[in-house]
C-alpha cells in the first residue's frame, strides 16, 4: 500500500496550511507532539501532510479523503517529508 504520495511537494504543503487556516483542525486529528512551524504558527504535522496527500489528483478535500490519507502513514513519516521539503518541524 502506498504511503505519502510522491507528488506531495512544497506547494501542496502550503495549500494544506491555507486549508487549515480556513477550516481549522478536525478534533480527531489533533496532535500534541508533532508540529510544523510556518508563519509564526504551529500546525499538526500529520494533519497537514494528510490534507496535502488527499489533495493530489482530487478537486475536493473532505474529511473522508483526509482520514484515508492519514491512515497510510505515521507522524514520523510526515515529519521526515516536511524536513526534506525544508519546513521547520517541532517534536
Amino acid at each position: 500500500m502506498p504511503r505519502i504520495r510522491e507528488e506531495v511537494d512544497y506547494d501542496a504543503i502550503i495549500n494544506a496550511i491555507k486549508y487549515v487556516d480556513e477550516h481549522g483542525v478536525d478534533p480527531n486529528h489533533k496532535c500534541d507532539t508533532h508540529f510544523i512551524s510556518y508563519g509564526n504558527k504551529q500546525y499538526d504535522a500529520k494533519y497537514v501532510v494528510a490534507i496535502a496527500d488527499s489533495s493530489i489528483g482530487s478537486s475536493e478535500i473532505n474529511k473522508a479523503s483526509i482520514d484515508k490519507s492519514a491512515s497510510r502513514f505515521n507522524s514520523n513519516e510526515a515529519l521526515n517529508l516536511l524536513k526534506k521539503l525544508g519546513f521547520q518541524t517541532i517534536r
